[in-house]
């Protein structure tokens, strides 16, 4: 391997990512790592939060979110009016299967 420890092949991808030299990181489903753009952005929006908080959440957020639930759906070919944002995939399978009409026999 190269003194610099790059890994043989780098695509170059690995500049969108904080992960040190050395790591041979291959899970990005689970735990994955959130490339740099993305960790900027949520910093900002963090600080905007904090700086005033009510106004952001009862003021801002709402619009944000229905404007997200648009991007996102127009990106599926959905309609954003069936389409909600959960944590992680854990709280999304439970959401769905939840809505299920099951009885103890199930």
């Amino acid at each position: 391997m190269p003194a610099n420890n790059t890994p043989p092949n780098d695509s170059g991808f690995r500049r969108f990512w904080s992960l040190l030299p050395a790591a041979r990181f291959l899970n990005h489903g689970s735990f994955g790592a959130c490339p740099t753009v993305i960790l900027e952005r949520r910093q900002a929006l963090e600080r905007e939060l904090e700086s005033a908080p009510v106004p952001y959440i009862v003021g801002r957020l709402p619009g944000r979110l229905d404007e997200a639930r648009r991007e996102v759906s127009s990106f599926l070919q959905g309609d954003p009016e069936r389409l909600v944002f959960v944590r992680n995939a854990t709280e999304g399978v439970n959401a769905v299967l939840s809505s299920f009409p099951l009885d103890t026999a199930d």
